[in-house]
């Protein structure tokens, strides 16, 4: 149930966790070329980017679970040698660091700065809104999906009420 809010109807990263401790326990890992997993069409109502990103809570419980392999596994893009972790969590955070960059330096009165720093939050903003494949629809809530995921995991990071 740690991966569980039924508060808020968020799951998420359970069966990371269940995968993890099974090799913590002494579980081998084995790979099947065959094998193929079907989801279900992700995000298919128009709030679900908002609820997708409150599922972000769990990972700061993850990752205190099972330090070493969140950072090794979870979200982590490979290119050849070129390595990335969590790109969509960094774009995130790149996009509210360069909003709040953009209002500080309009308060500085520094509007090429701002300037900027808002096409920097922009450019943010494209990699977050990649994730659902650009579609219109989804265009209205992406600029808050940032600040739904930090909220959120910063709700992960303090102690959950039995």
């Amino acid at each position: 149930m740690d991966f569980f809010d039924a508060a808020r109807g968020v799951y998420f990263r359970e069966d990371s966790d269940f995968g993890f401790t099974l090799e913590e326990a002494g579980a081998r890992i084995a790979r099947e070329p065959e094998a193929r997993v079907v989801h279900p069409v992700e995000h298919p109502a128009f709030l679900d980017p908002l609820r997708w990103a409150r599922r972000y809570q769990m990972d700061p419980l993850l990752e205190r679970r099972h330090p070493e392999r969140f950072r090794e596994r979870i979200e982590v893009h490979r290119a050849g040698p070129i390595v990335v972790r969590r790109l969509f969590v960094r774009a995130c955070f790149a996009h509210l660091i360069a909003v709040a960059a953009s209002v500080v330096a309009l308060l500085l009165g520094e509007p090429d700065t701002a300037a900027l720093a808002l096409v920097v939050a922009a450019a943010a903003l494209l990699f977050v809104w990649a994730k659902w494949r650009f579609e219109p629809m989804r265009l209205p809530l992406i600029p808050l999906v940032p600040l739904v995921l930090a909220m959120s995991m910063i709700r992960g990071l303090l102690p959950r009420r039995p």
